[in-house]
């Protein structure tokens, strides 16, 4: 995209005094009205865009402006900035936008930027006002073309440029051609130079700078656009306002929706044939005729009113916005006309042979993925079975797919005409689909709508148990990763609520819409098949000491400390044994030992032990504190110094530093909190945390070594499995049994609890005796014999 000022342009021209009435809000709702257009009131509150005002973009026109209206005390912003550039500032929205004779000298890239512009600064019922010149230049400079057509090369101007420049336009009948197209034909001429002989060409009359169309091209073209802009004032909740006037002779009988509603709740008029008249009153007023169906002008007044009174009823049956949502009804699936529905809170949903209905639903019902939790049966299915998900890799066979009969019903809503629309979008880029595959085919899938931060659910399908769930998951866990407030789920059921979703009311949600779509947009290229951790690059240590066993040597596989590590990736890596320290994430891979077992405590079926219960009680009189790590001062690292010297003057972390502790816990790759216990003003234990999506995992505890009768590493652990219960959520991962590590092998009191042995989660379902401790080592060190399948580990 170009941001350049200047594009064929001259801007050495001093400013200009005047004034034009065209583009005063004021002037242009006395216009509409007089057309027979209803628009709210300006008030003091009322914000206007101008954009291209001035002479012909030249930047100090802006500056001049600015120090007029700072004279005259006029609250303003001006800004010297291309129109690519204003589209990506904050701006407000406002309630009409005019461009007086710009449309028709900028680039079509420019009027694609000036499109986007307006469907995102433009009020629901805000005016566009677009003035354009039907001849090339300037009236004023039309004799100066024709003597240059007539008298070429006679000017003082520089004749080896404008010679061969003027020969080319002559030569193709002034036909309009690129700057690359005539790089090529007149190959002599510098770009530079050809660019400067191109603005004082446009300048003077004779070239138009981006200008193909002819004059009467450019009417129709200026027609359909203030078809477009006035048909998307209907998205809007304010029915009071009339906001559908059509240009041409006729109405298509689809839009008279708009007139009904004025109908209603202006004139209080409630039968279908009341309505019919009303509307037939106003458009023989206006001079326009109707349309029928087959798009043919009627002008029999009886069959204008029968087809009017027809249209009248479909919207008395169905068009009650307070119950149904129905907000209007017409227009297209056009990818533009989808962008600007979802951006106003609207989705369409119509049967076949129905026309086009435009919904915005009271209650909305969305899902934050903070919230949503995935079952326990669908997380192992997802383990047992090897499915593969991908995103964005077949949108149209799965909009297809989620168009097919389903067992409980013989047709859906999703017709050839809503899967050509949305196979529009999706190529636009303002569309996403989650696909599940067994082996090459595709077994369930989801599609939807993005746009900015928003996400808006639309349909899925499966075709094997539970696949359908397994997309929704992944999607849930990619608005996770990118913090998405929530997902647009429409209309509101049991089930959706059972999976963790609620309601907004229309305003509530309208309004957070307007936050979400100004947010950058979800970098969906960026998503592959979700196996996330084949994609990740790992390295392996050589043998050296082992931390926990004597006389034995270790090997770990690190996380290449390059990969962005965030709570989904962190979360699939804990589920297969990786544990962080710091920046790092790694796994003991040791060679004839497996001493090293991943363990984690099930939240909702832990039963304290008696020891446990007394801990417990003994620090009631504690006070519980959940920060970020980022937010350590030096009483916490004071109180680390001193849990270090005290209860680990022999271990590898003596003698401690602030760098250290710093490196250690306060630095992290992913989402990580204190959980501090207080006495009083006092604090006397700190543990570091991961939040994972189906946990927390407990990183480290140090603690006052005063307190050691309080139990304090005991009572974090209960504390940290009591907060994770809070959060609905299913584990505590406490790092690494070892079996012959005294001081490791303490995680096996909190029961049940799992342990990952050869790839799968494995139950212990009470305490362990030291003396099965001791076994279970021995046989670690080799393989796990089949006799403590049962009744130990299940």
């Amino acid at each position: 995209m170009t941001t350049a000022w200047t594009d064929g342009y001259q801007t050495e021209v001093n400013y200009t005094y005047g004034y034009y009435r065209d583009l005063s809000p004021n002037y242009q709702k006395f216009c509409l009205l007089l057309n027979g257009v209803d628009c709210p009131p300006t008030n003091e509150r009322h914000k206007h865009c101008e954009l291209g005002f001035g002479q012909d973009f030249n930047p100090a026109h802006a500056a001049h402006a600015n120090v007029l209206a700072e004279q005259n005390q006029v609250p303003h912003h001006f800004y010297d900035a291309s129109f690519e550039e204003l589209l990506n500032k904050d701006l407000p929205m406002f309630d009409s936008i005019s461009l007086h004779g710009i449309w028709s000298w900028i680039s079509h890239e420019n009027q694609h930027i000036i499109l986007q512009f307006i469907r995102k600064f433009l009020s629901p019922n805000g005016i566009v006002y677009i003035s354009y010149n039907c001849l090339t230049g300037w009236a004023a400079n039309m004799p100066v073309r024709e003597l240059f057509h007539r008298y070429l090369g006679e000017f003082d101007l520089i004749q080896e440029i404008y010679q061969p420049l003027g020969a080319y336009f002559k030569q193709c009948d002034y036909k309009p051609q690129t700057i690359a197209e005539l790089e090529q034909a007149i190959p002599d001429i510098t770009y530079s130079k050809l660019l400067n002989a191109l603005v004082i060409l446009c300048h003077l009359g004779l070239a138009q700078p981006c200008q193909a169309a002819s004059n009467q091209d450019m009417v129709e073209h200026a027609q359909k656009l203030n078809r477009y802009f006035l048909e998307q004032a209907s998205y809007h909740t304010n029915y009071q306002v009339l906001a559908c006037p059509l240009t041409g002779i006729g109405i298509p009988a689809d839009q008279f929706t708009q007139l009904f509603y004025r109908a209603h709740f202006i004139d209080g008029l409630d039968s279908a044939a009341e309505f019919a008249q009303y509307v037939w009153d106003v458009l023989t007023q206006l001079g326009w005729l109707v349309l029928d169906q087959q798009g043919n002008t009627v002008s029999d007044p009886k069959t204008s009113l029968e087809v009017i009174q027809e249209k009248a009823q479909f919207f008395i049956d169905k068009a009650d916005p307070d119950e149904q949502g129905l907000i209007c009804i017409g227009a297209d699936l056009a990818p533009s006309t989808l962008y600007e529905a979802y951006t106003h809170g609207l989705f369409p949903w119509f049967s076949e042979g129905e026309p086009i209905c435009w919904w915005c639903p009271e209650p909305r019902c969305i899902i934050r993925p903070q919230d949503y939790h995935p079952s326990k049966s669908l997380l192992r299915n997802m383990k047992k079975f090897d499915y593969k998900i991908t995103i964005n890799h077949a949108f149209e066979q799965v909009i297809r797919s989620c168009s097919l009969p389903r067992s409980y019903a013989d047709e859906t809503w999703i017709s050839e005409e809503i899967i050509h629309g949305y196979c529009q979008l999706f190529e636009a880029g303002y569309a996403y689909s989650v696909e599940v595959w067994d082996q090459d085919k595709i077994v369930g899938g989801l599609y939807g709508v993005t746009i900015g931060h928003g996400c808006f659910g639309e349909s899925m399908f499966s075709t094997q148990t539970d696949v359908s769930k397994m997309a929704f998951y992944t999607l849930m866990l990619l608005g996770r990763e990118n913090n998405l407030p929530w997902i647009d789920c429409q209309l509101v059921n049991d089930h959706l609520l059972s999976l963790g979703a609620c309601t907004l009311s229309r305003h509530e949600y309208l309004k957070s819409l307007q936050d979400v779509i100004k947010q950058p947009s979800i970098d969906w290229k960026s998503y592959q098949e979700r196996s996330l951790l084949n994609d990740l690059q790992y390295y392996i240590t050589p043998p050296h000491d082992c931390s926990y066993l004597e006389n034995k040597s270790a090997r770990m596989v690190f996380l290449d400390p390059v990969h962005r590590i965030d709570v989904v990736t962190l979360s699939e890596l804990s589920r297969v044994g990786f544990r962080r320290s710091g920046d790092f994430v790694y796994r003991p891979e040791c060679h004839l030992c497996r001493q090293c077992l991943s363990c984690r405590v099930p939240v909702t079926e832990f039963k304290m032990s008696s020891a446990q219960k007394k801990a417990w009680k003994r620090n009631q009189d504690l006070t519980v504190k959940i920060i970020s790590t980022q937010e350590a001062t030096q009483t916490h690292y004071h109180l680390y110094e001193r849990y270090i010297i005290e209860r680990h003057a022999d271990g590898d972390m003596f003698p401690p530093s602030y760098d250290q502790f710093e490196k250690f816990l306060i630095h992290s790759c992913t989402n990580s909190f204190f959980l501090e216990l207080w006495k009083d003003d006092r604090l006397i234990s700190v543990s570091t945390c991961d939040q994972l999506d189906d946990g927390v995992s407990a990183v480290y505890t140090f603690f006052d070594p005063n307190e050691s009768k309080r139990s304090l590493g005991v009572f974090a652990i209960l504390k940290q499995i009591e907060y994770v219960k809070s959060l609905n959520l299913d584990f505590v991962y406490l790092g690494y049994w070892v079996p012959h590590a005294e001081k490791m092998n303490y995680k096996s009191q909190y029961a049940p609890f799992e342990l990952l042995l050869d790839g799968q989660w494995r139950r212990i379902n009470r305490h362990l005796e030291a003396k099965e401790i001791q076994e279970l080592g021995d046989m670690l060190m080799t393989t796990l014999p089949s006799e403590w399948n049962e009744p130990i580990i299940k």
